[in-house]
């Protein structure tokens, strides 16, 4: 636990990290769990840490929480795992979490007010959050554009934008790009 499946190779000369995702079934060494091999290559130091490649709700996973509504994806940056929820039908909240633990860091709620109807499956809370590290940048149809800081959720600034149209109510899709 606590390890990231993919290579990473840090550099000595220039303090750089570069980070390859993959899934490398062959090297497994233990049916549960991921496993890890470090070896020296020229005054290089590679880490590889094996991914599993079986998954269900039970096996091979080191945490889980229910967020609530919403079809956007969470983000992770460095320890930290940042998501968006509708919490409750008036309340759009971002929430932070330990990309180890899954515990709990901080919530940020904003109340919406009335919503405009959307068509199934798409909910209010689909705009996928984006983040420096520093701070955590959401969209969200009727607010418009929010940062906050990574470190406590508190509110950096905000960002009104006009009302969407929503062609035949399909909803947001918007998400902040850095």
């Amino acid at each position: 636990m606590g390890e990231t499946c993919g290579h990473g190779i840090y550099f000595k000369e220039h303090s750089v990290l570069f980070l390859l995702s993959v899934s490398v079934r062959h090297w497994r060494t233990r049916k549960t769990g991921p496993s890890s091999v470090a070896r020296t290559l020229r005054g290089y130091r590679l880490k590889v840490t094996i991914c599993p490649v079986e998954f269900s709700h039970e096996q091979n996973v080191a945490w889980s929480v229910e967020l609530g509504l919403g079809t956007a994806s969470p983000v992770i940056h460095g320890d930290r795992v940042f998501a968006t929820t509708m919490r409750g039908e008036h309340t759009f909240a971002v929430l932070a979490f330990d990309a180890v633990t899954g515990k709990h860091l901080w919530r940020k709620e904003f109340d919406t007010g009335p919503l405009a109807e959307i068509t199934p499956p798409n909910e209010h809370a689909s705009s996928t959050p984006v983040t420096d590290g520093e701070h955590v940048y959401v969209y969200f149809s009727i607010l418009g554009t929010i940062a906050l800081d990574a470190d406590d959720g508190k509110l950096i600034w905000r960002h009104e934008l006009p009302k969407p149209f929503y062609l035949l109510a399909w909803g947001p899709a918007n998400s902040p790009i850095i």
